[in-house]
């Protein structure tokens, strides 16, 4: 049977903050679980304990199961954030005016999040029937949560209870999260003793002698003790969240190439082999030991994905989400399926890695504290404004394969199975792999274009200058460099999905870029 811990707030309004003064969105489960600790070590059933009031030991257990069960799920309300608009003024300097003189220093703090309905924490199985009368107990002892004016009822419910907008993301990686996914404190098994511990020691001090006890003249803020001990984060997603088309790289990981004087652009002919140059650079952290997730090359035999590990050479762009640092970056792309061991390798190497090199020249790195966080893969561009459709726009690439034997065969049709490759594991059934390679790819194209592929505009670049747009060519492929404007139709998640095309898509070629018109241009661009 499900249970829940609910949290009703009186007054429609939640206060509290974290950090540095950081307004907190929501109540986290460690919130909750200080909370409870606190009824239980204040409240009507606490113990007198070497002179000091303490926990029950029944308590104690209680508090024990939410330190090994964090929630599966939340059900969190609509809300709205009121930053904080009232500024009150501290006087400072008055202990000693003659030193420095007065001041008065500004502070805002009426910050609040309002809510429309209570707050759920969701298990998927109750606990124990003794732990829920405890837990049941404690928490019609809990005045508040988070400030003292933010005044909360909580209770225990079994039914009754709201469907779960969050679900706990169970297999959380290092990858990164999507904006709409919710990361909160959760305590960790010792949790209620490390706060006990806290709690004795400060209650342990014996207070100054009388010579001692003076009004200190610095005027600084005291501030209450603070542990993080036996805490750890969790990741929830939206329930309705799952995606129906899954992202060929699920995050991307920028590497900012700093801006130095006399240090030119990377030039869209040069990307392969810059972006060559930093697979290897990578690789180099590990030696003989990179793993083969990092290089690309795996066991004879084996069933490759259709996507590996991409590296890309980006500008600056004003739909990109993430505001670079630089007017250049390198993106690492992690494919979806990635494992936790196969992220561990990147980061390590993508941590370790400052300078690369390659025949003309060197990029220097920013700092592994100065660069941004991954970006989902779903997320990395900005949606199109309103009334504009979104088109994209290849960097150089060249197609992934020979055409099929017999037929007509056009360049659009290179485009499109360029495209279905990056998408042929959700395209193509078991029972479609075992057709002949040519059958295969023009039903690759087929199931693309009923997806609502659309070439808009193609063109074929030179042949001189084919080998700048591919690192390593298969025997039988005959290179045939190309950009391309198209449309995805509803083959990407979202319009903000970070996509690239091509054979050369894992290293330098093909990137897509958005490129938002309205329905008349795309209208004209169809009839070129």
């Amino acid at each position: 049977m499900p249970f829940a811990i609910v949290a009703e707030f009186p007054l429609g309004t939640y206060r509290a903050s974290r950090g540095e003064g950081e307004i907190d969105l929501w109540p986290s489960p460690a919130r909750l679980h200080s909370a409870l600790l606190a009824a239980a070590g204040r409240g009507v059933r606490a113990v007198e304990q070497d002179g000091l009031l303490a926990p029950a030991p029944d308590d104690v257990e209680a508090l024990a199961w939410l330190e090994g069960n964090p929630p599966d799920g939340l059900a969190l309300p609509l809300a709205n954030v009121h930053p904080s608009t009232n500024t009150a003024y501290r006087e400072m300097g008055l202990l000693r005016p003659g030193a420095s003189g007065t001041k008065k220093l500004p502070k805002r703090d009426n910050a609040a999040v309002s809510l429309a309905e209570s707050i759920m924490w969701l298990w998927e199985a109750e606990p124990p029937l003794a732990v829920r009368e405890r837990l049941d107990d404690l928490c019609s002892d809990v005045p508040y949560l988070g400030r003292s004016d933010s005044p909360v009822r909580l209770r225990t419910a079994t039914s009754g209870l709201r469907r779960a907008t969050h679900h706990r993301d169970k297999a959380a990686r290092l990858s990164t999260s999507r904006r709409t996914d919710v990361t909160v404190v959760a305590p960790r098994p010792g949790r209620a003793k490390a706060l006990l511990d806290a709690h004795v020691a400060e209650a342990s001090v014996r207070p100054p002698a009388e010579r001692n006890d003076r009004a200190a003249s610095d005027e600084v803020d005291i501030r209450p003790a603070f542990t993080t001990t036996a805490t750890g984060r969790e990741r929830y997603v939206p329930a309705q969240a799952a995606p129906t088309r899954p992202t060929p790289w699920e995050s991307v990981w920028l590497l900012p190439i700093l801006d130095m004087r006399g240090t030119e652009r990377i030039r869209i002919g040069d990307r392969v082999r810059w972006s060559v140059a930093l697979h290897r650079a990578l690789i180099s952290v590990y030696g003989d030991d990179a793993p083969p997730f990092l290089t690309g090359h795996h066991d004879p035999g084996l069933t490759l994905p259709a996507n590996r590990l991409a590296i890309h050479v980006v500008d600056r762009h004003p739909a990109a989400r993430t505001a670079m640092p630089s007017d250049q970056a390198f993106a690492v792309a992690i494919p979806a399926g990635a494992t936790p061991t196969d992220l561990a390798a990147v980061a390590a190497a993508f941590e370790a890695v400052r300078v690369v090199r390659t025949r003309g020249g060197t990029a220097r790195l920013a700092a592994p504290g100065d660069r941004p966080p991954p970006v989902h893969g779903s997320e990395f561009w900005s949606p199109s404004d309103e009334g504009l459709l979104r088109c994209w726009t290849t960097s150089p690439t060249v197609a992934d394969v020979r055409p099929p034997r017999g037929g007509v065969w056009s360049l659009a049709d290179s485009v499109a199975l360029s495209t279905g490759m990056v998408f042929r594991d959700t395209l193509l059934t078991t029972e479609d792999l075992g057709l002949g390679r040519d059958s295969r790819h023009q039903l690759l194209v087929q199931r693309v274009r009923e997806r609502g592929f659309d070439v808009l505009d193609v063109r074929r670049l030179a042949s001189s200058s084919a080998e700048r747009f591919a690192h390593k060519v298969p025997p039988g492929l005959v290179v045939d460099p190309y950009v391309a404007t198209l449309r995805l139709g509803d083959l990407a998640p979202t319009d903000g999905t970070w996509l690239a095309i091509g054979q050369s898509r894992h290293l330098g070629g093909g990137l897509l870029v958005p490129v938002d018109v309205d329905a008349g241009t795309l209208e004209i661009w169809r009839q070129r």
